[in-house]
């Protein structure tokens, strides 16, 4: 677990960075409409690890809950919340970057979990 919090802390600090630029306009259009979005399914991955890690609960495969974590977020944001409010938007890019972030966070995972069975 020693990667986990280094990890969500460091996707934390970018997260806030990305809002600061958002607010600030600073980045290039992609940054600002997209880079939160790339965050996102690691950030909560990373806290439902430490959670459930803390509480002693066991998961399903980091696989299957990565899956299920990109099929609840593009969801609820891409498609139940554009349809209740006019503050939120469907954009198809939202959902790449949400498979995407949820890739890297898979990636980084089974790259922890290799180097954890060789010790």
């Amino acid at each position: 677990m020693a990667h986990r919090p280094h990890f969500g802390l460091a996707a934390l600090l970018l997260y806030f960075l990305l809002h600061a630029a958002q607010h600030y306009g600073i980045g290039g259009s992609f940054l600002i409409c997209y880079g939160k979005d790339l965050v996102c399914l690691p950030l909560i991955l990373t806290a439902t690890d430490i959670l459930a890690e803390e509480l002693k609960i066991s998961k399903p495969k980091p696989q299957i809950c990565t899956l299920l974590a990109f099929v609840y977020v593009s969801v609820i944001f891409e498609g139940i919340l554009p349809r209740m409010s006019t503050t939120y938007i469907s954009d198809i890019n939202d959902i790449a970057c949400y498979a995407v972030g949820g890739t890297i966070y898979a990636l980084l995972n089974r790259s922890y979990a290799k180097n954890i069975s060789f010790r």
